[in-house]
């Protein structure tokens, strides 16, 4: 199928409450929707910028959209790899802008072979476990979140840190007392620590038996990481420091992980990521696959790349903290994200193209 058309649209959704981490925080996302028209089908993606990593926003994404136009128009569907890489000589970066193209060219590939991108990418699966994520709040709200996200069927939690290592490690432990030993407890600094902070919370929440730590150190310190890994029996996973495929080539040659934390906007889109995934599991790395602010549309995405590959962890959320739906074709309950059966994402657009 031909493709006739590159269309975008700027959506901003009201959180249900403000989402803090170490890097900022956020009363809404603002997200840059996709639809490219080919044949008498449309496929769907979305942009999530983050200026804190990525470097972008909804202003850079739509410019970017307009230079990568040419890239796209007239482009035939299953030309997916040519156009990834005419993308990449129009553009340097901006990978949030290529993740929405290249998230809406599998949604028409799977339209057009009447299938779900899952089966494209080789799983039957439709559903799997998803974390969520408490955000740096106080101990006294962090406690209450954990219960009420336990009593709604979540069995993982992940627990933002990266301030201050007494405070955060309080939080982790009581967090740990009320849930109990049966709740898996995952935290990520988003880069908050520098070395001698991040010894120092694992230390202090050594008995509280998480599963590892995401970004404890500044992106760029991945020889520091290196050292704390050999310093600490919990695993740390990165997630800042691997943007793209060869990021992920210098962290595993610096055996600087245990574990990486992939996301479409981070690795240009679902093509982006399958390599950093394969290259993940040839060094018996474990993968997440977590989100920016994604409504169901990019959810939906991560969702059929993450069964596609069978990953190790889901951490796609951020749909549950806005205060609309903006697609239909998700669904998530107990803890549980369910994508649709149907071609393609298998969502529906309506409310955002009418």
């Amino acid at each position: 199928m031909k493709i006739r058309d590159l269309q975008y649209k700027v959506v901003r959704i009201p959180l249900k409450e403000r989402f803090v981490i170490a890097l900022g925080s956020e009363d809404f996302s603002e997200l840059v929707e996709v639809k490219l028209p080919a044949g008498d089908v449309e496929g769907y993606g979305e942009a999530s910028p983050f200026s804190h990593v990525l470097g972008d926003n909804v202003e850079s994404v739509t410019a970017a959209l307009e230079m990568l136009k040419p890239a796209v128009l007239g482009a035939e569907t299953e030309d997916i790899r040519l156009i990834r890489k005419n993308m990449e000589k129009i553009a340097v970066r901006n990978e949030s802008a290529k993740a929405a193209v290249d998230v809406a060219l599998w949604d028409l590939l799977g339209k057009e072979a009447n299938l779900p991108v899952v089966n494209l990418l080789g799983s039957k699966r439709l559903s799997g476990e998803t974390d969520i994520t408490i955000g740096i709040m106080s101990q006294e709200e962090a406690v209450k979140r954990a219960e009420t996200h336990v009593h709604e069927g979540f069995k993982a939690l992940k627990i933002k840190v990266g301030e201050d290592p007494d405070v955060d490690a309080a939080r982790v432990n009581a967090i740990r007392e009320a849930v109990g030993n049966k709740i898996q407890l995952r935290v990520d600094a988003n880069q908050g620590y520098n070395f001698y902070q991040a010894k120092d919370f694992l230390n202090r929440v050594s008995a509280a038996e998480i599963e590892f730590i995401e970004q404890p150190l500044p992106e760029w310190a991945l020889e520091k990481t290196a050292e704390l890994r050999r310093q600490t029996q919990i695993p740390i996973m990165l997630d800042e420091s691997v943007k793209s495929f060869k990021d992920m080539v210098r962290a595993v040659k610096l055996n600087a992980a245990d574990m990486v934390n992939i996301k479409l906007m981070k690795s240009g889109g679902i093509s982006g990521a399958v390599p950093i995934a394969e290259l993940a599991e040839e060094e018996d790395m474990k993968v997440m696959v977590g989100c920016m602010s994604e409504s169901e549309v990019g959810i939906a995405a991560a969702m059929h790349f993450s069964l596609g590959l069978s990953v190790d962890y889901l951490d796609l959320d951020s749909h549950l903290n806005h205060r609309e739906a903006l697609a239909t074709g998700l669904q998530t309950e107990g803890g549980v994200n369910r994508i649709s059966g149907a071609p393609g994402l298998g969502i529906g657009a309506e409310k955002i193209w009418g």
